[in-house]
């Protein structure tokens, strides 16, 4: 297309998109928009379990929870879009649009990055101090790890927007992408963009340095306290749940440097906008994938939360569920919950079981009137009450759970 005098900013711009053959378009569209609905479901999933399952209402899960959330809004900032583009003969984009795009695209990025580096922390004070962990990742320090994740990205996404579209596009309205990305617009700009280049370098070059050494620092203390471990199964949970976030670390990570931590000069829009599909689509579908196969906790709570929509017979309404579990090196565990629309009556076969292991529960039958779940240790001569399903867990995300869930009440 020739280029047009714009004496500021044209009213829209036009997409390129990742090529202009019609039957690899058709292809590309079959092929992401799986993709995107994998990404949709499985983030939303984990946002929704963690929230539904008590057990998870830990800091660890916290983080994942929003990290889930932000990948779902980042990349449907980007991938409806684009797939309805693939399927249009000319893909264009107002301008007001396109800005609000690069906006909301830039900032969660960057506050992405950050949360990883929140979450490293956090797996840092879980592994390395966990007598201490309720303390040093209370609600409070939480919320406000995540609320910083939150002002770096904003603050990034606003000097980018605010430089960015302040420039005078009057060589073309062609943008060699798929969406707003500040590299094709620059290209396309008839200013001297200098200073975006090197606000871009340095606020990008600041975030990451400053993340990777977060996470750096956090991991050199894990492997320490790893080394130390006595237990080889505590060896193998830490490394398995490192794993996981070392693996989305690194795919991010990897990805936005090669994007955006280079010169001018080394861009290859054609080359990038697979780079860019990877970290917009690829990325945010695979972090729940991830997350969840690695982690035992993650599909416990998967068939929990089915169980709870496959009751057999036995476990309908007017029976209170009931299982006693032993926990690994702990004394067995009883746990009562009634169930929506109990007649709060205890089996007579249960009896027994309750008399000898709990006679206190026959004394007092008031907490027969809440859902919450009450347990006993053989060891303890207290009742300790938790809002969570009747699974045994270990005794420190017990405790985790249980402070969690008082804070938000």
């Amino acid at each position: 297309m020739t280029a047009e005098n714009f004496t500021w900013a044209p009213a829209e711009f036009i997409l390129l998109g990742i090529t202009d053959r019609w039957d690899l378009r058709v292809t590309l569209f079959l092929i992401f928009l799986p993709v995107y609905l994998v990404s949709l479901l499985g983030n939303v999933g984990m946002v929704l379990l963690i929230q539904v399952d008590a057990r998870l209402h830990t800091p660890m899960y916290f983080f994942l929870a929003n990290l889930s959330l932000l990948d779902t809004c980042y990349s449907s900032a980007i991938a409806p879009k684009m797939l309805v583009d693939l399927l249009l003969p000319h893909a264009t984009i107002p301008y007001t649009a396109c800005a609000l795009q690069m906006f909301v695209f830039a900032g969660l990025a960057d506050a992405e990055c950050c949360l990883l580096a929140a979450m490293a922390y956090d797996r840092y004070v879980a592994i390395g101090n966990p007598l201490l962990y309720t303390t040093a990742m209370s609600q409070r320090v939480c919320l406000a790890l995540l609320g910083a994740s939150g002002l770096g990205g904003a603050v990034s996404a606003i000097v980018h927007t605010t430089f960015t579209f302040r420039l005078n596009f009057c060589r073309s309205r062609d943008v060699n992408s798929f969406f707003c990305d500040i590299p094709p617009l620059l290209a396309i700009s008839c200013n001297d963009t200098s200073l975006n280049e090197l606000l871009l370098f340095a606020i990008c070059g600041f975030i990451q340095t400053a993340t990777v050494l977060v996470i750096v620092v956090s991991y050199g203390f894990i492997a320490g306290a790893v080394i130390r471990m006595p237990s080889a199964e505590g060896r193998r949970r830490a490394a398995s749940t490192c794993g996981s976030h070392l693996t989305a670390v690194t795919m991010l990570y990897g990805t936005l440097t090669f994007m955006y931590l280079r010169p001018s000069s080394s861009y290859a829009l054609d080359t990038d906008k697979m780079a860019s599909v990877f970290y917009t689509l690829v990325i945010p579908a695979l972090n729940p994938l991830i997350y969840s196969l690695r982690n035992k906790e993650v599909k416990e709570a998967v068939r929990r939360t089915w169980s709870r929509f496959r009751r057999p017979a036995e476990m309908r309404p007017g029976v209170l569920k009931y299982g006693a579990q032993t926990l690994i090196g702990s004394p067995p565990i009883l746990f009562l919950e009634p169930q929506p629309g109990a007649n709060l009556t205890t089996p007579t076969s249960l009896q027994g079981e309750i008399s000898h292991q709990a006679p206190r529960l026959q004394e007092d039958r008031r907490f027969l009137g809440s859902r919450d779940t009450y347990s006993r240790h053989h060891d303890q001569g207290s009742f300790q009450k938790h809002l969570a399903p009747s699974t045994a867990v270990a005794p420190q995300d017990v405790h985790v759970s249980q402070q969690w869930n008082n804070q938000m009440q």
